[in-house]
């Protein structure tokens, strides 16, 4: 095996890891679950030592649960128009040439 492989392969393993520790830690420390688990997926082994770093999450009023929700969707759309940019602007570029 190439030392590549290996180290993806252990890359994979870790990210798995840290994704079902941060899903625990997050619901033992009344933190939304899911997004860590997304969270844990892009940033890996850094999640659990961030959710440990954070504690215990502070009770939400309602309008920070709609400030949150706000800016969630705002940067799902952000993401989401950055993807389609990423695959979009190549394909443009190979099917005309520029």
């Amino acid at each position: 095996m190439s030392d590549a492989f290996l180290i993806a392969a252990l890359w994979g393993a870790s990210v798995l890891f840290s994704v079902t520790i941060s899903q625990d830690m997050a619901k033992r420390r009344k933190r939304d679950a899911e997004l860590w688990l997304l969270l844990a997926a892009f940033i890996g082994p850094v999640a659990p030592a961030v959710l440990y770093y954070l504690g215990e999450a502070q009770p939400a009023s309602r309008e920070q649960q709609v400030k949150t929700a706000r800016m969630a969707s705002l940067v799902s759309t952000v993401l989401a128009l950055a993807l389609v940019l990423l695959l979009v602007v190549p394909m443009f570029r190979y099917c005309f040439r520029i």
